[in-house]
C-alpha cells in the first residue's frame, strides 16, 4: 500500500548493494534482516545485524519506523558472530561491542590516541583486534574490555587488523608499506611482510589461514605464504595489472581465487595460489 518502504541495504565493509525489501513501517529490524537474507545468496546463513546511517546497531525488536527508516532509507548488514553482539570502530578513539538485540552499548574499548579505523570480533568471540591511525592495534577482552596487549612496530597508521581462523595470529596493515603478522597471545611481531612501495590497506587470511594477500596503494595486491616455521620457505606472489590504487582484496571462500578492487574502475579475478590473472570485471 501507500504507506510500503523501500529499504536498500549493503555490506558494511565492502560497500556491495545486498538488495533491496519492501516493508511496512510496522515491521520489526528482525523482519527486515529476515528478508534481506531470504533474497540475498551473500548472507547465505551467516547471522547478521543491521546498522543505520550513523554507524548505530539497529535493535531487532524495533519497528522500522521507531529505528529512524523511512521509504528509500538504506542499512548496513554486519556479519554477526555466534552470539549477539557486533563490534564497531570510530573516530573518537574508541570502539564499542553492542548487544544487536537491545542496541545497547555492552563495552567500550578506550586507550588508543587516535581514530580506530578496524575492530573485528576473534573466531571465537572472546577477543577483539582493533586497528589505530597512533600507528598501534590492540587486543581487547571481549567480556571484561581489558587491554591484554598492544602490538607496537609499524611506523605508519594501521588501517586493518584481523585474527587468523584459529585465532592464534593477527595481521595487520600498514601506512607504512607493510603488513605484520602478530602472535595473539604474547603480542610479538612473528612476521613482517615487505615488497609493497606504498600505503598497505588491508591484510586477511585464506580461510585455512595458510596464506595472507595484502592490497597496497602501489597499485598491487600480493599473496604471501610460507612464513609459518622458519619461514625459510617464505614467498610472495604479485598480482599485478591494475591501474590504480587497490582498494580491496578478498579471498574466495575456498581459497581457490581472490578479487582485487581498484581506484581504475575495475575489479579482477585471480586464481590462488598462482595469481594468474583469471577475469577482469569491467562496467
Amino acid at each position: 500500500g501507500a504507506s510500503a518502504m523501500e529499504i536498500a541495504a549493503r555490506l558494511a565493509v565492502s560497500g556491495e548493494a545486498v538488495g533491496t525489501a519492501r516493508m511496512r513501517p510496522t515491521d520489526l529490524v528482525r523482519d527486515l534482516r529476515d528478508e534481506l537474507a531470504a533474497g540475498s545468496s551473500q548472507l547465505g546463513e551467516a547471522r547478521c545485524c543491521l546498522l543505520g546511517d550513523s554507524g548505530a546497531v539497529l535493535p531487532e525488536g524495533a519497528t522500522l519506523v521507531a529505528a529512524g527508516l523511512y521509504d528509500g532509507a538504506s542499512v548496513l548488514v554486519v556479519r554477526c558472530s555466534g552470539r549477539r553482539r557486533v563490534v564497531t570502530a570510530s573516530n573518537d578513539n574508541s570502539a564499542c561491542i553492542w548487544d544487536r538485540e537491545t542496541g545497547g552499548v555492552e563495552l567500550a574499548l578506550t586507550g588508543h590516541f587516535g581514530q580506530v579505523y578496524a575492530a573485528v570480533l576473534s573466531p571465537d568471540g572472546r577477543r577483539v583486534v582493533t586497528a589505530s591511525e597512533d600507528r598501534s592495534a590492540r587486543i581487547w577482552s571481549a567480556e571484561t574490555g581489558e587491554c591484554h596487549c598492544i602490538l607496537q612496530g609499524h611506523m605508519g597508521e594501521v588501517y586493518s587488523a584481523v585474527f587468523s581462523p584459529d585465532g592464534r595470529y593477527v595481521v595487520t596493515a600498514s601506512e607504512d608499506d607493510s603488513a605484520k603478522l602478530w602472535c595473539a597471545g604474547s603480542g610479538t611481531c612473528e612476521y613482517t611482510f615487505e615488497g609493497h612501495t606504498d600505503d598497505v590497506f588491508l591484510a586477511t587470511f585464506s580461510a585455512v589461514g595458510t596464506t595472507v594477500l595484502t592490497a597496497s596503494s602501489d597499485g598491487t595486491a600480493r599473496l604471501w605464504g610460507g612464513w609459518m616455521g622458519d619461514k625459510s620457505g617464505a614467498w610472495a606472489q604479485e598480482l599485478r595489472g591494475h591501474g590504480g590504487m587497490v582498494c580491496r582484496a578478498e579471498y574466495a571462500p575456498d581459497g581457490s581465487m581472490v578479487v582485487t578492487a581498484s581506484a581504475d574502475g575495475t575489479a579482477r579475478l585471480w586464481r590462488a595460489p598462482g595469481g594468474e590473472l583469471m577475469h577482469c570485471l569491467v562496467g
